[in-house]
């Protein structure tokens, strides 16, 4: 076997690889790959030929017998785009020209040949098109920004907040329940039996749904896809089942609806993929659409004769009722009432007041941005409450395992005195919550350490 070398300087992994590949190559495969290569750039070379264009050594010559005053290569301005149709008549050329030279060459080679072909003609399509990189701002920015918008959207008077199950929020009101579900979306894995809502935010389009929301959820989210058949089950470690814009109906009617409340129940979910079936993993529900599933109570402002303003309440039914048929109405009935009591909503009506300022120009809100910006709203929603105030010890659990888990990155992006107020705040919640004491034995080393 042969022995590695230390190389120093830039040529130490090249030397590596090629030592690697000489190992794994034979003599046999490296000739292989060098008849591969010379027959891919003769058949390239005769499509340029027939279209006209001039071939490799034609153009390296021009290039040579250019002045001296002109260094763009010429070869570049030849390159064609890589068609649809361009790259069927390449792997039909290719067909024939190694079935001509040997059909067990073509049987042994073509499909490898075929794909090298058509990588090579994407790459020098490619050289056409440049790539940009957009600044990248501060994370600290960032996520301050993030905490501006977000306060100024879930604070919003056209914002309403509704669930139609009230059992499950204990003694907290719809928008902190809420709001502690979406932090734990972020940070947190789900765990069976925890009797957490799904979350649902609807209403008005270019609100800020998306942006403030969905994109960083999406990090650690599997987008559902309607279509059977593309490994729409495939969740791997995603902790967020998402439904992006989706019409309703789906949540209610054919086998999506029943998935959709077993998994909200985190029961048993049995999925078909690729052939075979698989059991789902406990996954949070996360979904945002135009059509609101619960009804909604909105106050909204009216002008009265004298020119005076008062405030009025407008009710927003749940599109979910409109579902109803003569013939079904019973059976529809119960199957929307159970989608609607595993769901707790945030509506929004119209556009918040949102600073522009505070909204990024280039690039979107990561999943880092809003777990900063949501951490003072989670300490001071847990400070507001105890234990006693929740129906699921989970939700809890999970804001405070999120937080800790995340404070020392707190810690290294805020810094100075509003980060140690902050750890000394989520350090007496710890305390206030955690009772178990193998518990807060854990959660005290993550905060120390």
């Amino acid at each position: 076997m042969a022995t590695f070398q230390k190389i120093d300087g830039a040529q130490a992994n090249g030397a590596m690889l090629t030592a690697a590949l000489n190992q794994i190559l034979t003599k046999k495969d490296m000739k292989a790959d060098f008849f591969l290569n010379c027959v891919a750039d003769y058949i390239s070379e005769e499509i340029r030929e027939k279209e006209g264009g001039k071939s490799t050594a034609a153009l390296s010559k021009k290039a040579k017998m250019s002045s001296s005053s002109t260094q763009e290569p010429a070869a570049e301005e030849e390159v064609a785009a890589a068609s649809e149709e361009k790259k069927q008549e390449l792997l039909d050329l290719a067909d024939n020209r190694l079935s001509e030279l040997s059909i067990l060459l073509n049987h042994k080679f073509g499909n490898i040949l075929k794909q090298h072909i058509v990588q090579k003609e994407e790459a020098n399509a490619s050289k056409l098109f440049s790539h940009i990189q957009l600044p990248v701002r501060d994370v600290k920015k960032m996520s301050d920004m993030y905490k501006e918008c977000y306060s100024a959207w879930v604070d919003s008077p056209h914002v309403t907040y509704a669930a139609y199950n009230k059992t499950l929020l204990g003694g907290l009101s719809e928008k902190n329940c809420l709001l502690l579900h979406l932090f734990a979306f972020l940070t947190c894995y789900r765990a069976k039996g925890d009797n957490l809502y799904a979350v649902s935010i609807t209403g008005a389009s270019t609100t800020g749904k998306t942006l403030l929301f969905e994109n960083p959820i999406l990090a650690n989210g599997h987008q559902h896809v309607a279509e059977a058949g593309v490994g729409r089950w495939v969740v791997g470690k995603r902790s967020v089942l998402c439904y992006h814009d989706i019409p309703l109906d789906r949540l209610v009617k054919g086998s999506d609806g029943e998935k959709f409340k077993t998994i909200c129940r985190t029961e048993r979910s049995t999925c078909k993929i690729f052939g075979s079936t698989s059991v789902l993993p406990p996954l949070f529900v996360f979904i945002t659409s135009n059509q609101n599933v619960q009804t909604h109570r909105q106050t909204t402002t009216a002008t009265a004769a004298l020119f005076k303003n008062f405030m009025s309440k407008e009710t927003v039914v749940s599109k979910l009722d409109h579902l109803f048929t003569a013939k079904k109405q019973d059976l529809l009935k119960e199957s929307v009432n159970a989608v609607k009591s595993r769901v707790i909503e945030a509506y929004v009506s119209r556009q918040p007041k949102i600073d522009p300022k505070n909204i990024p120009s280039n690039g979107n809100f990561t999943r880092l941005h809003a777990i900063l910006g949501m951490f003072e709203r989670i300490v001071g929603i847990l400070e507001e409450y105890d234990s006693a105030s929740f129906y699921s010890l989970a939700l809890w659990n999970y804001a405070i395992a999120g937080m800790v888990n995340n404070i020392a990155v707190y810690q290294k992006v805020v810094k100075g005195p509003e980060a140690a107020a902050m750890h000394f705040r989520l350090t007496a919640v710890v305390n206030k919550y955690v009772k178990d004491e193998a518990s807060l034995k854990k959660f005290t080393e993550k905060l120390c350490a």
